[in-house]
């Protein structure tokens, strides 16, 4: 069989274990101590080059990220296991977190103590502990910590109530009963105004020494007790002209449009329809506003999270990167939204999550 003689131009196409008569003319069976680029073809590998020395640690599963923020800022975080006590040697140490820039400057990190040291503790870092940075935000989830809840409760409002005068009549009268006591009681009129003045009057003059009551326009009458004790409230008239309010109501149309601000009911609904019962707080500044009503939660739920089991956000900071980056700029994650501020931070992270999801699909 005579020899073929073939010009080979590159072999940029790196290594194929194929036989030879399968493979490419530009692929090598073996290649060692080489560098194949588009640009400049088979070359020399180059050689490993010493920067610097970053940490004395001897710790083998530290936890290493890098951090490309761009051109002129590159950073190396360091956060070591905690495998051996700080008593055996000096070259052993707890879990910590350390950052370099690539030439082994090191930069001042703040705040890595209390609940963050704790959060981030733990035996193997590397394998444990889940980096991922986004701009100038860096998020760190500890996999062996779950979120947990805290015991304590939320704000709750002493008992507090409403007659609620939703239409005049010159009818009848309404009577009003507090700790069931007939305490006032409205005479017929057709003027609102007239009537809740006189309910008004009537309230401060029997109970005013024991109860805080508060006037609005011509529609209600607020009532508290000054000790934030418990009372009863009741009103005997038409539904359709005079109620009382207090706890719940069924109806969100049974509350009147300006009340006290910050008074808190549960809109039961009807039993027949279905509908789930949901809480709603009367806003109304300082009580001199019209006032609106929006949903919020129940009194004295233990629905708050706990913020030494939740992940950690740190951020370069403008004045010297990493300097209080765990301190007046760090908080902790309360909800899986990130809030960035200011546009040129939003813009920067819809376009890291996008070049993310290309690279993934790609």
């Amino acid at each position: 069989m005579p020899l073929i003689t073939e010009q080979i131009s590159n072999l940029i196409n790196g290594v194929s274990q194929q036989p030879p008569s399968l493979r490419l003319a530009s692929q090598c069976e073996t290649q060692e101590n080489g560098l194949v680029t588009i640009a400049e073809g088979l070359k020399k590998r180059p050689p490993l080059e010493f920067v610097a020395k970053l940490s004395n640690k001897t710790d083998t599963d530290a936890h290493i990220h890098f951090i490309n923020r761009d051109e002129d800022e590159r950073y190396v975080v360091s956060i070591t296991s905690d495998q051996f006590s700080t008593d055996f040697s000096g070259d052993f140490s707890g879990s910590e977190m350390e950052v370099w820039d690539l030439d082994g400057t090191s930069k001042s990190v703040s705040g890595a103590t209390g609940d963050v040291l704790t959060y981030i503790t733990t035996v193997d870092a590397r394998d444990n502990l889940k980096l991922f940075t986004v701009a100038d935000y860096t998020f760190l989830l500890n996999k062996t910590t779950a979120t947990a809840k805290l015991t304590t409760t939320g704000d709750v409002r002493d008992p507090e109530g409403i007659v609620f005068l939703k239409q005049a009549s010159n009818a009848t009268d309404f009577l009003v009963y507090v700790d069931g006591t007939l305490r006032s009681t409205i005479n017929s009129s057709a003027n609102a105004a007239t009537q809740i003045t006189d309910c008004y009057d009537e309230l401060v003059s029997s109970i005013g020494s024991t109860f805080d009551i508060t006037k609005f326009g011509s529609s209600n009458v607020h009532l508290t007790k000054k000790d934030g004790s418990d009372f009863t409230l009741h009103v005997q008239a038409p539904e359709a002209n005079c109620i009382a309010i207090k706890d719940s109501v069924v109806d969100f149309t049974d509350l009147p449009a300006r009340t006290k601000d910050g008074f808190i009911v549960k809109i039961t609904g009807d039993p027949s329809s279905g509908t789930d019962d949901y809480w709603i707080k009367h806003n109304n500044q300082a009580d001199e506003d019209v006032g609106e009503w929006v949903e919020t939660v129940e009194p004295e739920l233990a629905n708050s999270l706990d913020p030494s089991t939740m992940p950690i956000q740190f951020i370069r900071t403008s004045e010297d990167p990493w300097d209080d980056a765990f301190s007046s700029d760090m908080e902790k994650l309360y909800s899986p939204y990130l809030k960035l501020h200011g546009l040129i931070e939003k813009l920067e992270m819809k376009l890291q999550l996008q070049t993310l999801r290309l690279l993934q699909k790609n």
